[in-house]
């Protein structure tokens, strides 16, 4: 009986030691925990400090500063090797924009249809075809008249008449069109026509 209670009691004993044992791991894993609790809130408050120290903001603001300067100074070479240069761009819209402007004024010009008699017209001065009936043709206000897609195409291209080459629309920086002044043209379409060969030959027998 003496030997088991020995060992009931050394069993106790054991038991004790491990309850002991166990305390203590559990109040030192508390503690580091506390510990390391402790250290991540002292850096955090450093860190904050730091944070809203007028050094931290003076760093801040030129930091900022030099990647702005730096922006500004490498965008255009930036968007050019990329093809998005802004003067570039900015000349295509442009251009876009007056040539949607150009077509609306040149549909707004005087347009008919050649009958059997081709109306006293024989000829486009652009294709140089003679003109068939049913085919349409335009008149510009210096009064030539060239078939319709003809002078479309060429009134795109050169803003001026084939023959007088008196300007047809006048064209402003910012790519509004308008009708030139149509007196003007006329006067200009009606010295030139004078001076061609065939009208002086019929003036000189009008004159005989």
């Amino acid at each position: 009986m003496d030997k088991n209670d020995e060992k009931t009691n050394n069993s106790k004993e054991k038991q004790k030691l491990r309850l002991m044992y166990t305390a203590v791991d559990n109040l030192n894993i508390v503690a580091n925990i506390k510990n390391d609790s402790d250290r991540k809130n002292k850096r955090n408050r450093r860190k904050k400090r730091f944070m809203e120290s007028p050094l931290f903001m003076a760093i801040l603001i030129l930091l900022i500063t030099a990647i702005f300067v730096y922006l500004v100074n490498n965008i255009g070479t930036w968007l050019y090797n990329r093809g998005w240069d802004p003067i570039s761009l900015a000349q295509k819209a442009m251009s876009t924009f007056k040539q949607r402007n150009v077509s609306k004024a040149i549909k707004k010009m005087p347009e008919h249809q050649i009958n059997g008699r081709s109306d006293g017209i024989q000829q486009c001065a652009i294709c140089l075809s003679n003109y068939k009936q049913g085919e349409k043709v335009r008149q510009l206000m210096c009064k030539h008249n060239f078939h319709t897609k003809c002078v479309d195409i060429w009134i795109k291209q050169q803003n001026k008449c084939p023959i007088c080459r008196e300007e047809i629309f006048e064209i402003s920086l910012l790519g509004k069109v308008r009708p030139k002044n149509t007196e003007q043209q006329q006067q200009h379409s009606t010295a030139v026509n004078d001076k061609r060969p065939e009208n002086s030959l019929i003036n000189a027998a009008e004159n005989v």
